[in-house]
C-alpha cells in the first residue's frame, strides 16, 4: 500500500495555499487527481455541513476516520457535520479499492462562536468624559445608543463628552464574529456622563449585571444525563435540571478547553430537554459531552464528562425478512386507509391479486358495495423477500362528514363566530365542552348546529369552545365527526406595566418604556401636564425631555387593546417633573441640599451661589426669604414664587424676599448688568433712605408679574 497523498488546511489559509500549491499539485499529486472530481469539497474549515458524495470520485473508495476503525465502504453520501458550539475535526482518509492508495482529507466543522467581548469601562457614572473600548477576538461590531452596529477600530477610541447643561445617559452593545461567520453573544454597557458631582445626582442604577462566568462545583447531585444511542442513528443526549434553570449541554473540543461559547441552551417546560448529535455514518470515535444549566448568575456546569460513541448495524449480507409489520388499518365511512409503520425493509402491496407495488404513502380504499378487499402485502431487503401476509378489508358505506364555514380550529374571535353547516346526508348534531375535556360523542339526541348556534361567550372571559361534530341520518347512523376548536375572547388584557419604576422628579430626561403585552393587541399611551391628551398608540420608549426654560410635568396614562377590542382597565397615572434648569428653594430646606423639590435649599444667598456654578437660571421659591446683601446679576436669572407645599402652582400663593439691610442713596438691592431678571408670584420687602433703588438695571430686561 502507497503511502498516498494528505491535504491539510484551515478554511483562513485555502485560498493562499490553493494559489501556493495548485500547480505543483497538478504537476506532482496524481493520487489526488485520480480520487477526486472538481465538485467533492476541498479539505479545509467549513462553517456547517459538508455533504460528501461518492458519486464525485473516480474510483470505488473504502474510507475510515482513524486508523483504529475499520475500514467501510463509501457507498453513501457522508454528511460532516458538528453540533452547534462545537469545533469538530474529522481526518477522513480514503482507500482506492483498485490502486490501493490510501489519500487523508483534512475538515473542520467549525460552529464554535467567539465569547462575548468586554465593554470598558464598566457600567456606571464615568463623570464628564467617556472613552469606550472593547476588548475580545474576532472582528467586533459595536452600537451606541440604539444605532446601527458598526466595526469598532481599537486604534481608533471612541471618546463622548458630558453635555455641559446636564447629565446623559450612554448604552452600548457590542458582539463579536469570526472568519467563518459564527457570531457571538452580546454583551451590554449603560453609563452616565456628568459635570456635575456624583454625590449631588439622583441615584443611577445601570442596571447590568455581570456573570460570575463559567462554574465548576465538584458535585452536583441535582442533574442527570443519560445518551440514548441506537445503531444507525444520531446518539439522543437526554438532560434532567432543576426546575426552573436552563439546560446546557457544549460538546468538548480535542484540547479540552471549555468556553461559555460552547455552550447550548436547551429549551424545556418541565426540566427536561433531549437533543440529537450529528454523526457521520462510519464515525466510530468517541465523543465527550460536558453538560449543566444556567442560572441568573450564569454557567453552572458539572465536572463529570459524558462519552458518546456512535454504534452502526453490520454491513454484511441481511437475512430475508423474517416477519412484516402488520399495517394500520383505519376505517371510516365510505372509504379505508391503510398504512404502514416506518421499517428497516421495503415494504410491497397487492389488491385483489394485482402485481406488487413499493409502498411509499398511506392506501386509499374506497367503498365499492359490499365487496371487500383482499390486501396482501410483503416485506423485502438485499437478502430476499418474507412471506406473503393476505387481509380482507371491508368498506363501511360513506356519510359525508358536514362542511363546516365560518370558523377553523384553533381560530380565536372577539364576538361569537357565524358557524354554518352542511351536508349531503342526514343533520349535522354537535357535542360541546367549555372546559378542555373530550366532548360525548354526537347523536340523534344532540343539539342541532343551527344558524343561531350559542358561541357568543361570556363577557370578561375567553372562553375556549371544543365541539364535535357528525352527519346523522333519519335510521340513527351517525357519519364521520368532525372536531373544531376555537376561543371567543371578551376577556380584557392586562392593564399595561411600566418596564422601570418612573422617578417623580428628575433633573436628566426620561424615558417611558412599557412591557409588552401578552398575545397579539396593542398599548395606548396620553402623555401631557395635565392628563387630557388623546391617546395614542405606543410603538416604542418615549422621551420625557426637560427643557431650559423651566421645570415640565408629565402625566403619563396607559390602556392595553388586544386585536378583539377589549379594552383594559387604565394603568394608575404616573406624575413626573422633569427639571434640568432649576433649583427650589424653602426655609424647611437644609444648606448644602441638591436643589431638588424633595431635596431643596434652605436660603436664597445659597441658591443664587449655587445657580452661578452649575448654571442653573431659574429659582422656585416657597415661603419667605431674607437677602442679607446686594446681588449682582450679570445672566438670566428667573425668580418664581406662588406654590403650594407640594410645589403645585397657585396663583394664592406668594413667596418673599425680604432685604434685611437698609437700602442707601446710590445703592441697589437687585442690580442687573447685561442680564435678564423675571420676578413672578414674589413679594419683595425693602426700607432705604435718600434715594434708595430696589432694582437696578444696566443694559438688561426685567420681567414682572405679580409682583409686590
Amino acid at each position: 500500500m502507497s503511502a498516498g497523498w494528505r491535504f491539510r488546511a484551515r478554511g483562513g489559509q485555502l485560498p493562499v495555499l490553493l494559489a501556493v500549491l495548485m500547480p505543483l499539485v497538478l504537476a506532482f499529486a496524481a493520487p489526488l487527481l485520480s480520487f477526486a472530481q472538481a465538485r467533492f469539497p476541498l479539505p479545509g474549515t467549513y462553517p456547517g455541513a459538508v455533504l460528501l458524495d461518492p458519486a464525485f470520485l473516480d474510483n470505488t473508495c473504502m474510507f475510515r476516520f482513524s486508523s483504529a476503525s475499520p475500514w467501510r465502504a463509501f457507498d453513501r453520501v457522508l454528511i460532516l457535520d458538528a453540533f452547534p458550539g462545537e469545533q469538530r475535526t474529522y481526518e477522513l482518509e480514503l482507500l482506492s479499492t483498485i490502486t490501493n492508495e490510501v489519500s487523508l482529507f483534512d475538515y473542520v466543522i467549525d460552529r464554535l462562536p467567539p465569547d462575548a467581548p468586554s465593554i470598558l469601562p464598566a457600567s456606571g457614572d464615568v463623570g464628564g468624559m467617556l472613552t469606550i473600548g472593547l476588548e475580545g477576538d474576532g472582528h467586533l461590531m459595536l452600537s451606541l445608543n440604539g444605532e446601527p452596529f458598526i466595526p469598532f477600530d481599537p486604534d481608533t477610541p471612541i471618546r463622548i463628552d458630558a453635555p455641559s447643561d446636564g447629565s446623559a445617559i450612554m448604552i452600548a452593545m457590542a458582539y463579536a464574529i469570526d472568519e467563518l461567520g459564527n457570531a457571538s453573544m452580546p454583551s451590554m454597557a449603560t453609563w452616565r456622563l456628568s459635570r456635575t458631582d456624583v454625590s449631588s445626582l439622583p441615584v443611577f442604577d445601570p442596571g447590568a449585571r455581570s456573570s460570575s462566568g463559567l462554574r465548576i462545583p465538584e458535585t452536583m447531585d441535582d442533574l442527570s444525563i443519560r445518551v440514548a444511542i441506537e445503531p444507525g442513528t444520531n446518539p439522543q443526549v437526554i438532560l434532567d435540571v432543576p426546575d426552573g434553570k436552563i439546560p446546557v449541554i457544549a460538546l468538548q473540543s480535542s484540547d479540552g478547553l471549555l468556553s461559555e461559547a460552547s455552550f447550548i441552551r436547551l429549551p424545556t417546560s418541565t426540566g427536561r430537554a433531549s437533543v440529537e448529535i450529528p454523526v457521520p455514518w462510519g464515525y466510530d470515535l468517541e465523543l465527550a459531552v460536558r453538560y449543566g444549566y444556567e442560572d441568573e448568575a450564569g454557567l453552572v456546569v458539572s465536572s463529570n464528562t459524558s462519552s458518546i460513541r456512535a454504534e452502526f448495524p453490520f454491513r454484511g449480507s441481511p437475512s430475508p425478512p423474517a416477519e412484516v409489520p402488520s399495517p394500520v388499518v383505519s376505517t371510516s365511512f365510505g372509504a379505508t386507509l391503510v398504512s404502514w409503520p416506518p421499517s428497516m425493509n421495503e415494504l410491497y402491496f397487492s389488491i385483489d391479486g394485482s402485481e406488487y407495488i413499493r409502498y411509499l404513502q398511506p392506501l386509499l380504499l374506497p367503498y365499492r358495495d359490499a365487496e371487500p378487499y383482499q390486501l396482501s402485502y410483503l416485506a423485502s431487503n438485499d437478502g430476499g423477500r418474507s412471506a406473503p401476509v393476505s387481509l380482507s378489508v371491508q368498506v363501511l358505506p360513506r356519510l359525508e362528514a358536514p362542511f363546516i364555514s365560518g370558523v377553523e380550529s384553533g381560530q380565536s374571535f372577539g364576538v361569537g363566530p357565524s358557524i354554518k353547516a352542511a351536508t349531503a346526508r342526514g343533520t349535522v348534531r354537535y357535542e360541546m365542552t367549555t372546559d378542555g375535556s373530550e366532548p360525548a360523542p354526537p347523536g340523534s339526541g344532540s343539539p342541532i348546529l343551527a344558524s343561531a348556534a350559542p358561541f357568543e361567550g361570556i363577557a370578561g372571559q375567553h372562553v375556549y369552545y371544543r365541539l364535535r361534530l357528525a352527519s346523522v341520518d333519519e335510521g340513527g347512523i351517525v357519519g364521520p365527526e368532525r372536531f373544531l376548536d376555537f376561543s371567543v375572547d371578551r376577556e380584557a388584557p392586562p392593564v399595561p406595566v411600566p418596564a422601570q419604576d418612573l422617578p417623580a422628579y428628575s433633573a436628566d430626561d426620561l424615558v417611558v418604556t412599557l412591557e409588552p403585552i401578552e398575545g397579539d393587541g396593542y398599548v395606548f399611551l396620553s402623555i401631557s401636564e395635565d392628563g387630557s391628551s388623546a391617546f395614542q398608540e405606543y410603538t416604542g420608549p418615549v422621551v420625557l425631555s426637560g427643557s431650559d426654560d423651566g421645570r415640565k410635568r408629565y402625566v403619563v396614562r396607559a390602556f392595553a387593546e388586544d386585536i378583539f377590542g377589549n379594552r383594559s382597565a387604565e394603568m394608575k397615572p404616573l406624575a413626573v417633573l422633569v427639571d434640568r434648569s432649576s433649583l427650589y428653594v424653602d426655609p424647611v430646606g437644609k444648606n448644602g441640599a441638591t436643589g431638588t423639590p424633595d431635596d431643596p435649599l434652605a436660603s436664597l444667598q445659597e441658591a443664587l451661589q449655587v445657580s452661578q456654578t452649575t448654571g442653573r437660571r431659574i429659582i422656585y421659591l416657597r415661603g419667605n426669604h431674607v437677602l442679607t446683601s446686594p446681588v449682582l446679576i450679570d445672566d438670566t436669572l428667573r425668580l418664581i414664587g406662588g406654590f403650594t407645599s407640594e410645589w403645585a402652582a397657585n396663583q394664592r400663593e406668594r413667596a418673599s424676599i425680604q432685604f434685611s439691610r437698609t437700602l442707601v442713596s446710590g445703592s441697589a438691592g437687585l442690580r442687573v448688568v447685561n442680564g435678564l431678571l423675571e420676578i413672578r408670584s414674589v413679594s419683595l420687602l425693602a426700607e432705604g433712605t435718600g434715594v434708595s433703588v430696589l432694582i437696578d438695571a444696566k443694559n438688561s430686561s426685567l420681567l414682572f408679574g405679580q409682583v409686590s
